[in-house]
């Protein structure tokens, strides 16, 4: 980023180099990323265990992002793969963020049921 400062007594010259700035800085400026990431996520996870056990680990691939700015980060998930699940359905969610703050979620349920 440059910064320009002009000096003119009369003010004419410095205001009409400030437009020329402001049209330049108008036109090149570069577009703002209002994508948010797309996600891959993954199929709902059904398992059977014996009556009385009261749940079980699961484990899962991770869903994936991408974004058309090239970069994604996962910002959160709210169970990881390996963890306890009791028996009965729990939702899990990842939430993903680009380099410009545009987020996105995708969820999916894992239900446990006695059998």
């Amino acid at each position: 980023m440059h910064l320009y400062a002009f000096s003119d007594p009369h003010k004419t010259e410095s205001i009409f180099h400030m437009h020329k700035l402001i049209k330049y800085l108008i036109f090149y400026s570069y577009p703002v990323d209002t994508q948010p990431p797309v996600i891959a996520c993954i199929n709902d996870i059904t398992s059977t265990v014996a009556t009385g056990v009261g749940g079980q680990t699961v484990t899962w691939t991770e869903p994936t992002a991408t974004d058309n700015s090239g970069t994604v980060t996962l910002a959160s998930r709210s169970h990881a793969p390996g963890s306890f699940f009791p028996v009965g359905s729990t939702q899990v969610t990842y939430t993903y963020v680009d380099g410009a703050g545009n987020s996105a979620s995708c969820s999916f349920t894992v239900t446990i049921v006695e059998g």
